[in-house]
């Protein structure tokens, strides 16, 4: 079903990413919730996360899920806003998913971070080898820290931290705060020029008068549902991340 979606042409775009930011949440949810509960059952043991090969996977997965959430909802906010600024342009799907492929393929790149660290290390004979993902008590989860792969405090260390920390969480909360502000902005000042328009025309064209104003509901509610749909994401993006 979810194949038939994404090759029917005639499904929209945001139909397309709603599915994939419920897949991405489900497999958050399955990934973390499953071994986070056990672990809690058992006094913050690792249980399933004792095992090093699933405690990998777990993270790997958890974090590429986590950041790719966020910028799909920053992708949707982006498009839900150009559908009501430029109202005749059309949202290139193909170039969309492709954006979307990218960063996923980014995303996948940089939680391997610490593989690709040790494959280095390993190759360059050093000893002890540096860490991989491991079993955080506090979280009950399994993560890695900057600290595995370069010094504190050196100017690696803080590029890293912006890049791999920083930029994936604030970078597209900006997208989603600022979309939400030029779509109110933008379908408050559309509702007033047309209240405006339509109160200052004569009662000899009230007939066209009606005809427009159908037309003019039927955009309204378009951009309002759209409108209305950023606002949403918008709120939950903020309350989840606070």
């Amino acid at each position: 079903c979810i194949l038939r979606v994404f090759s029917d042409e005639r499904h929209l775009l945001s139909r397309k990413i709603f599915i994939l930011i419920a897949i991405t949440d489900i497999v958050i949810s399955m990934d973390s919730a499953i071994p986070f509960g056990l672990s809690r059952v058992f006094d913050r043991k690792p249980v399933l996360h004792g095992n090093p090969i699933f405690c990998n996977v777990s993270g790997v997965i958890f974090n590429v899920a986590c950041r790719l959430s966020i910028f799909l909802i920053s992708v949707l906010s982006f498009t839900r806003c150009l559908v009501i600024m430029k109202p005749m342009r059309v949202v290139r799907v193909d170039v969309t998913m492709w954006c979307i492929g990218g960063y996923t393929l980014l995303t996948i790149l940089t939680s391997c971070t610490p593989y690709f660290h040790y494959l280095v290390q390993k190759y360059q004979g050093h000893h002890p080898l540096p860490p991989l993902y491991l079993y955080i008590e506090v979280y009950s989860s399994c993560n890695w820290f900057l600290d595995f792969v370069v010094a504190p405090g050196s100017w690696m260390y803080l590029s890293l931290e912006y890049l791999l920390l920083f930029f994936p969480f604030f970078f597209p909360s900006v997208i989603v705060v600022t979309s939400c502000v030029i779509c109110f902005l933008a379908l408050y000042r559309k509702v007033r020029s047309e209240e405006t328009r339509s109160s200052g025309m004569v009662a000899l064209y009230q007939p066209r008068i009606h005809i427009e104003d159908g037309a003019s509901k039927v955009r309204r509610r378009a951009k309002l549902k759209a409108t209305t749909t950023i606002l949403v994401m918008t709120a939950a993006f903020v309350m989840l991340n606070i």
